[in-house]
């Protein structure tokens, strides 16, 4: 083979491992498992450690390349690259597959031997072992890591994490290492009768345990989505509800103001205290009066103003009360509901106001109440169970886009691979809202079903065992007839020495006797 023809069959074994490698990680993609979202089986872990054993070094390159291109699919990556160290920790997947891989092939080679037919039982568990659990230990450690440091799970989910991901791996390299050295081993291929029976029982394998995972991991996700579904509910009923005694405060509030025509701000500041006491994030509450000037012109002025102790400023400036006053001014007419008042500007307090009238239908004034989105949420869902999801308030601006209002700055967003994420509308005080419910890094660690995980670990186990299981009684087999045809060929050997040594016994005798007599007939001519 000339220096050409091996560097075109060194590359076309490095595009082909590359292929393999990531072809195979996608089809193993939708068996991925939460929370860590690594799989009960990845093929590529097989199929690199088999390249490497089978075609040395030169085909890691290929492998960390073809990990990069799965992860660069599944990640944010604009994200990551943004955060130099969550880059680094991102890359590290690519560099513990590179690992996994050379530290199986050479545990192997050293310490079994390669090239080699797999007939001993010995040799073949030191095989797996050396390659699967041995080997793929500290690479999964450190990946699972990885995702613990992104944020992709959670730290109390790393055992039940590194657990599957190391198990994946394990059973990867069990099951595809025979089919791809089947296939690419010339050594391999004068033993069809052994190793064509073995692949078809792990295909066979594979396509049962994946079917029925995909089918209870699809009856999951409709149960998760119910779970979401009915904590958006609890959420949306929540704020409703919350804002209703919003209302109802400020038209006690009202109530109290109109029982006389003067009213002892002490007496006031008591019932404010218990409205701040019970709506936390509640700075003030105002009476806006109404009154008309000598031009017909309605005139504003704040008759009453209570705000929490311990605060010494006025919780809105001068500009923005009269942005109110001009806000409030249009609805005055006919609109006698409670409302929420919000501004462009100023995306996390808003405002609750109620307009009240004269018995003469003449406007009266306004009761407001400033508060806190973020205060206002957490003190409707105090008592409901909303743990392990995220929650986002957003509202739909005049061009289209989402204008968030709670939390301001949305955190990333968490993987979501049931589509469980629930939208729900919120209509209070006026405003057309929307409520996003979605699951967060803990939500799937703790409702998620694991019998179906079971399903999935197990069959694919049960699929490795089977395999192993085949190979060492198939080399037992081929053992006993390696032994028999050995003793078969020496029992020939045998045969074929008897006979000669019958033959020339039985020679001797004869030449004992014909000889003289062939002796004197030529002696009498």
């Amino acid at each position: 083979m000339n220096h050409k023809t091996s560097v075109n069959s060194t590359l076309s074994r490095i595009v082909l491992t590359a292929l393999l490698f990531y072809f195979a990680g996608q089809l193993a993609l939708p068996l991925s498992l939460p929370p860590s979202y690594a799989t009960a089986i990845w093929p590529p872990a097989g199929i690199g450690f088999a390249a490497t054993l089978l075609w040395g070094n030169k085909v890691l390159p290929a492998i960390f390349l073809a990990e990069l291109a799965i992860h660069y699919e599944v990640y944010d990556f604009m994200t990551l690259w943004q955060s130099p160290v969550q880059l680094l920790i991102f890359l590290s997947s690519p560099v513990n597959s590179v690992l996994r891989a050379w530290t199986g092939a050479f545990l192997v080679k050293k310490i079994v031997g390669y090239p080699n037919p797999l007939i001993s039982a010995k040799e073949i568990m030191l095989f797996f072992l050396l390659s699967g659990p041995v080997a793929t230990l500290i690479p999964a450690s450190l990946s699972v890591y990885a995702l613990v440091e992104t944020g992709v799970i959670v730290e109390s989910d790393f055992g039940f994490g590194f657990l599957t991901w190391w198990l994946g791996d394990c059973i990867g390299i069990v099951v595809f290492t025979p089919l791809f050295l089947t296939i690419f081993d010339p050594s391999l291929q004068s033993r069809t009768k052994r190793w064509l029976p073995l692949c078809a029982a792990l295909i066979v394998g594979l396509a049962l345990v994946a079917i029925s995972y995909l089918l209870a991991h699809q009856r999951e996700g409709l149960r998760l989505r119910e779970i979401i579904e009915s904590k958006a509910e609890a959420i949306q009923y929540a704020l409703e509800d919350n804002y209703k005694a919003h209302a109802n405060t400020l038209s006690l509030y009202h109530s109290l103001i109109g029982s006389s025509d003067t009213i002892e701000y002490q007496s006031l500041q008591i019932f404010s205290d218990w409205v701040f006491d019970t709506y936390p994030g509640v700075p003030f509450i105002e009476w806006l009066e109404a009154s008309k000037t000598s031009q017909d012109q309605t005139a504003w002025t704040i008759k009453y103003s209570t705000k929490k102790h311990l605060d010494n400023t006025h919780p809105i400036s001068e500009k923005r009360h009269q942005e109110i006053v001009l806000a409030l001014e249009p609805q005055a007419i006919n609109d006698r509901s409670s409302k929420i008042l919000s501004f462009q500007n100023s995306s996390r307090q808003f405002f609750i106001y109620t307009p009240f009238f004269e018995p003469e239908q003449t406007l009266k004034g306004y009761v407001i109440e400033a508060f806190d989105i973020e205060r206002f949420i957490e003190n409707a869902l105090v008592r409901k169970s909303i743990e392990y999801i995220n929650i986002r308030l957003f509202e739909k601006t005049s061009n289209g886009e989402q204008q968030w209002l709670f939390p301001l700055e949305p955190k990333r967003a968490i993987p979501d691979p049931f589509a469980i994420t629930m939208l729900k509308p919120l209509n209070i005080g006026g405003q057309s809202w929307f409520i996003q419910v979605s699951p967060d890094s803990g939500f799937l660690g703790n409702y998620y079903s694991w019998p179906v995980w079971g399903i999935l670990a197990g069959g694919m186990l049960l699929t490795s065992l089977m395999g192993i299981g085949f190979l060492i009684v198939t080399g037992q087999t081929e053992l006993i007839l390696v032994e028999v045809e050995k003793r078969t060929h020496d029992l020939n050997q045998s045969n074929r020495k008897l006979r000669l040594t019958l033959t020339i016994d039985f020679r001797n005798p004869v030449h004992a006797v014909c000889d003289p007599v062939f002796a004197h007939k030529r002696k009498n001519r």
